[in-house]
């Protein structure tokens, strides 16, 4: 009744006393397992409908730890990262973020994953890490434009990192994949050619 009113925090209470009371045995326990993780879930819903984001990260957090196993989990721990990048606690997004990698290696949000953690290692200056992650979305765009922005990207960040022989693949790979539009392409070539003459190369 409590969860069915919105009363959450209530209906998690309700929830766990029922649970002490049923036997371990018992095929009710999963359901009432699952109704428990929702209502940790829904509490943190409803804290950040209030703008109350750091609390909403710490009931989707929490689902995890009460609840290991319920099917709401992967949906609570992605919520808590988006959470804290909106309120840019960007180390900790990187901590959620590489959990859930890790946990749900085949779940269909691993691309809005990648991207998530893309701007969290370059926001916590991780450029090398941050490539890489671009070097894997531009590989898995369709969109010719937004392949072509990921590949600059990452040619831009090993350069940042100076990562010369990284940063001069990239650029390569770039220019042979995207020879136009004609500015970026020549923008490319100085730069690479600069990179060239760093490393000693630049007769080459």
């Amino acid at each position: 009744t409590e969860f069915e009113k919105g009363a959450y925090d209530r209906a998690e209470v309700g929830y766990q006393q029922v649970l002490t009371l049923t036997p371990v045995g018992d095929p009710g326990r999963s359901g009432l397992r699952e109704r428990l993780a929702s209502s940790i879930y829904k509490q943190g819903e409803q804290s950040r409908s209030t703008g109350n984001l750091r609390g909403a990260v710490s009931h989707f957090l929490r689902v995890a730890t009460v609840v290991p196993g319920s099917s709401v989990r992967p949906a609570a721990e992605y919520d808590a990262a988006a959470s804290l990048i909106a309120i840019k606690d960007w180390t900790g997004a990187v901590g959620v973020l590489e959990r859930f990698r890790k946990d749900y290696p085949k779940h269909p949000w691993q691309g809005e994953v990648s991207n998530k953690l893309a701007v969290a290692y370059m926001e916590t200056g991780q450029l090398t890490r941050a490539a890489g992650e671009f070097e894997a979305l531009a590989d898995a765009k369709t969109d010719p434009q937004l392949r072509r922005a990921a590949l600059w990207q990452v040619a831009e960040l090993y350069e940042k990192a100076k990562d010369a022989q990284h940063a001069s693949r990239a650029y390569q790979r770039y220019l042979q994949q995207y020879p136009g539009p004609l500015e970026p392409a020549i923008e490319a070539r100085f730069r690479l050619a600069a990179l060239y003459e760093k490393s000693g190369q630049g007769n080459e």
